[in-house]
């Protein structure tokens, strides 16, 4: 699997390229339409370049606020040609035009909706995206690695069942392995939010978080990274105490929101707030246990 950084320069490339041939060759979009009449409309998709200055304030996080300006960034220099990588998207699809909005829509459905392999050519293991159509459809699950696995040649893409499968019983693939069980990963790349029981921490609250390097994989558990020694543990109490306190909002404050909610999208933001609360209560009063027993 390509790097998260590498995805999403491949998104906005792809995004690019899409439009300008459903806008210049008939007979690909003849082909394609569909296909596209089944992908979900712009209010049906969840990213964070799509939402508001108002929605990034209710997800009260300052990494998935600037991971946002940047993914917009990144979409205008490709749309308005600065990217080193074509001329403005208008120029080439003249006397049709695209808004950006719509740019950031289509960008939005390659992101949520392609997958990644790797490929020889010339000697070098090079990655490409495509469109799978009905494999799109597979949910993350809700826990565990899913029932089933996808696997690719040059030629084909299989999704094989890992386990058996029951009838009526839902086919579900984990994607991203490694990222997308820490919630607040699973909603700044898909748009959902991942619930563990025991709660784990967003990767964003992780010791040494940074943003440069948000997208790396992170333990299966929190447990894997318990310091080590009294201090070491009563410092990260401190650390996440502080979080904690430093949101503007309770966890209980956030059910009840929670509980009113009626625009899918709000109530999606918000069991991201309520999911990042609950990991930093548990994570506390773990660590807190592991103070009484030194």
């Amino acid at each position: 699997m390509p790097s998260l950084i590498l995805v999403i320069l491949l998104t906005q490339g792809t995004a690019y390229e899409l439009l300008v041939r459903l806008h210049t060759e008939p007979g690909f979009n003849k082909t394609k339409k569909p296909w596209w009449d089944t992908l979900p409309t712009p209010d049906q998709v969840l990213c964070t370049e799509l939402l508001s200055e108002q929605d990034l304030d209710v997800l009260q996080s300052s990494w998935l606020t600037r991971h946002a300006a940047n993914m917009r960034q990144l979409a205008d220099d490709f749309y308005n040609g600065r990217s080193g990588r074509g001329k403005p998207l208008n120029d080439v699809i003249a006397p049709a035009s695209v808004s950006f909005e719509t740019f950031l829509y289509v960008s939005a459905l390659v992101t949520t909706r392609t997958f990644y392999f790797y490929h020889d050519v010339g000697g070098e293991r090079i990655a490409k995206e495509y469109f799978l159509p009905a494999l799109d459809m597979l949910n993350h699950p809700f826990e565990g690695p899913g029932n089933a696995w996808r696997e690719n040649d040059d030629d084909w893409v299989y999704e094989r069942a890992t386990q058996p499968i029951k009838e009526g019983e839902q086919i579900t693939h984990a994607y991203h392995v490694g990222l997308t069980h820490r919630p607040d990963m699973s909603f700044a790349v898909y748009g959902f939010v991942q619930k563990n029981d025991p709660p784990l921490l967003c990767a964003q609250d992780l010791p040494g978080f940074t943003w440069q390097r948000a997208f790396d994989d992170t333990p299966a558990t929190d447990t894997e990274i318990d310091p080590q020694g009294h201090e070491a543990v009563r410092e990260e109490v401190q650390r996440l105490k502080e979080i904690l306190d430093g949101l503007p909002t309770t966890l209980e404050e956030d059910e009840k929101l929670l509980k009113k909610a009626s625009n899918w999208k709000r109530r999606t933001m918000l069991e991201l707030r309520v999911e990042r609360k609950k990991a930093l209560r548990h994570r506390i009063k773990h660590l807190q246990q592991l103070l009484d027993e030194l």
